[in-house]
């Protein structure tokens, strides 16, 4: 059954407008053992065509609503998923669970909740005094598809992402006592050292991932030793301040749904080939690292044009003469977003790559 969804469903839910509702959700999921890894859009959108081909479908479960974000009924949530009736009625209440059109029984979503089992749960880096290191267990962040301009998304990406600053992270001989996490959005990346740095800085240039960040925070009791700055950058964040680690995941696509406004916020990356917010941002959080060997971690895509990586020839170009910063540059993956290749915004790139670039101060 094709199930239609109402206009409003296709804004990105304010998570301040049901926080106690969505607290209890994530809690009651936690507890029920509840896990999902997020895939990329395109293989999501094939599960969901497979699902709505699917003549006896299987019964709707927690990870169908909450992950798959799949069309559910009221007997559904409350039989086969296990959901209790006052919560689905306080879920519907709050505008999380949100109606079909036309007089449709079915409700779908507008919240998703992803694992964060599938990052690194345990890792050690014994000289920074790193000896072991939890994972959060839950993600919340947009349901699918994340199609709006202030969409929070979480995908494979975000776990590529931990996994590069955490084996930057172990390399690194000072303890990481400050570290800031710039474009936050989710803030799977600043909350993965939240249990072990001294305190964590997350930014982000809109207030509404920052309210998903303490959200998240609170639904994983790391919210004692973390600060939310709504900053474009670095531009609000205190000109003395400085950080023993800088991350970093910011959006690099040409967003094909660009606006006046410059596209969807969480994907669009600007300027020549998406490259510029990433350059932006190692410009100015560079000059906030710590003199006694502070450290920045950039993940990010690239575009190859006829064999040459745009990104790595301004990043020499800009840092050539800096011999007070030291610079590792590795591909991760050669070729991610493969299907973005065929839209005219990318016919003269043959590859988007995802580097990592590790930024040292030198003593």
């Amino acid at each position: 059954q094709t199930v239609q969804l109402t206009p409003a469903m296709s804004k990105v839910y304010d998570i301040d407008q049901g926080q106690e509702v969505a607290m209890a959700l994530g809690r009651f999921l936690i507890e029920k053992g509840y896990h999902f890894e997020t895939i990329t859009p395109e293989s999501h959108k094939r599960i969901l065509k497979r699902h709505t081909q699917i003549k006896e479908k299987k019964p709707i479960t927690l990870r169908d609503i909450f992950g798959w974000n799949y069309p559910f009924t009221k007997e559904e949530a409350t039989t086969t998923a296990g959901l209790d009736p006052s919560m689905f009625e306080d879920l519907l209440r709050v505008g999380i669970f949100q109606g079909a059109d036309q007089g449709n029984t079915h409700y779908k979503s507008r919240l998703r909740f992803s694992s964060g089992s599938a990052l690194s749960s345990n890792w050690q880096a014994s000289r920074a005094g790193f000896i072991s290191h939890t994972t959060p267990k839950l993600y919340v962040h947009s349901s699918f598809p994340t199609e709006e301009e202030d969409a929070i998304f979480f995908g494979p990406d975000t776990y590529r992402y931990i996994e590069f600053v955490r084996s930057v992270a172990e390399r690194i001989k000072n303890p990481l006592r400050r570290v800031l996490d710039i474009g936050a959005g989710s803030g799977a990346g600043g909350l993965f050292f939240s249990e072990t740095a001294e305190h964590v800085t997350l930014t982000d240039i809109t207030e509404k991932p920052l309210r998903f960040v303490q959200f998240n925070a609170a639904l994983n009791k790391r919210h004692a030793k973390i600060t939310t700055i709504k900053s474009d950058i670095m531009k609000s964040v205190p000109k003395d301040a400085r950080f023993d680690f800088i991350m970093s995941n910011p959006p690099y696509m040409i967003d094909d749904d660009a606006t006046e406004s410059g596209g969807r916020t969480y994907r669009h990356g600007g300027g020549r080939y998406g490259t510029e917010l990433s350059m932006n941002i190692v410009k100015e959080a560079v000059e906030h690292l710590n003199e006694d060997g502070g450290c920045m971690a950039l993940y990010t895509g690239v575009p190859i044009v006829e064999g040459e990586d745009i990104f790595l020839t301004d990043l020499k170009k800009e840092y050539q003469d800096r011999p007070d910063l030291s610079i590792d540059y590795r591909e991760i993956d050669v070729d991610v977003w493969g299907e973005e290749l065929s839209t005219p915004l990318y016919e003269k790139i043959e590859r988007i790559s995802v580097v990592g670039v590790t930024i040292t101060k030198n003593k």
